[in-house]
């Protein structure tokens, strides 16, 4: 006789569905950066040049123009440093962008600088994939995937938020200056 749920339902169809699914396991030839659990993080890391399987030329130039985008504003809010009278308003004022542009780009730097060691983690995190051997490995390993997809997904749309209030913040302070 069949598991009867709290519903009254059957779970004979769940055992079925189970022990169906147990058969069927992900290939090991499969690229499984492209899936859709990695097709976001490696888009990402590819935008910023941190992909370590990218050409090299284009990680290199990608990588370069981040670094642009990202000491320009660190340059002009030193700028601010020297020309602001130094009260501690103005310093608290300033400090609020500087001290997350620049935990940022060292985050961004030591991730440039240990490229191999991410390269490193991507390919544990494929060969884990690869040695996958029953379903419930792999349904733990979708879990934590998808865990890791809903981090990447947050952390991006902070970065975006920040850079914007920081470029609204950096648009606004040229523009008193110039008027000024």
């Amino acid at each position: 006789m069949a598991y009867m749920g709290k519903e009254g339902k059957s779970c004979a169809f769940a055992l079925k569905v189970a022990q169906r699914t147990d058969d069927i396991m992900p290939s090991k030839n499969i690229d499984y950066f492209q899936d859709r659990y990695y097709v976001f993080n490696r888009r990402l890391l590819t935008f910023v040049g941190l992909w370590p399987y990218q050409e090299s030329s284009k990680r290199l130039v990608r990588a370069r123009l981040i670094n642009f985008i990202v000491i320009v504003p660190i340059l002009f809010q030193i700028y601010m440093f020297i020309v602001s009278d130094l009260n501690m308003e103005s310093i608290i004022e300033l400090m609020q962008i500087f001290l997350p542009n620049l935990c940022f780009s060292i985050c961004y730097w030591n991730l440039n600088y240990n490229i191999m060691k991410v390269k490193e983690m991507l390919d544990r995190i494929n060969s884990d994939w690869v040695m996958l051997e029953n379903q419930r490995e792999l349904m733990i390993m979708q879990k934590y995937a998808k865990i890791g997809r809903l981090c990447t997904l947050l952390s991006f749309i902070l970065q975006l938020f920040f850079y914007y209030s920081r470029t609204y913040y950096t648009i606004v302070r040229i523009i008193s200056m110039i008027l000024n």
